[in-house]
C-alpha cells in the first residue's frame, strides 16, 4: 500500500515524519495518517513528498500516479527514457525535461535560448 511505500522511502532518506512534513509542507499528522493507511494522499501531495525526498512521484506510487487513460506502453517508454537520461546525465536532467514539457512553444524557445547562452559562458561550463 501507499502508506508503507511512503514510510519506506522516508526512512531510507533518514528522515523523521516531522522532518518530512517540514520539507514537504504537509502537516506531520497527515504524513502519519498516510503512513498508517488512514488516509490516501492526493496526487499533489505525493508530488510534494517526492520533491522533498528528491524522487520522482512515480517511484512512490508506481502506475497509480499516472492518468489511467494514458497508454501503458507509451508510459513505460517514457519512464525508461527518463531513467536512461537520469543515468547518463544525472537526476536534475530529468527535472529539466519535465519542466521544459510544461512550457508552451514560446516558453520552450526561451528556455533553449537561456540554456544556449549559459553553455557559452565559461563560468557555467564543466
Amino acid at each position: 500500500m501507499i502508506g508503507e511505500k511512503i514510510r519506506k522511502v522516508r526512512k531510507a532518506a533518514h528522515l523523521t515524519q516531522k522532518e518530512l512534513a517540514k520539507l514537504s509542507g504537509i502537516a506531520e499528522i497527515t504524513i502519519r495518517k498516510y503512513e498508517n493507511n488512514e488516509r490516501n494522499p492526493k496526487k499533489e501531495q505525493i508530488e510534494k513528498i517526492a520533491k522533498a525526498l528528491n524522487m520522482n512521484p512515480f517511484e512512490i506510487m508506481g502506475y497509480d500516479y499516472w492518468d489511467k487513460s494514458k497508454d501503458v506502453k507509451k508510459l513505460a517508454t517514457e519512464v525508461k527514457l527518463l531513467n536512461d537520461i537520469e543515468k547518463e546525465y544525472g537526476s536534475k536532467s530529468a527535472i529539466l525535461i519535465e519542466n521544459y514539457n510544461l512550457l508552451n512553444e514560446i516558453g520552450k524557445e526561451k528556455a533553449l535560448e537561456y540554456v544556449s547562452d549559459l553553455s557559452e559562458q565559461s563560468k557555467y561550463k564543466k
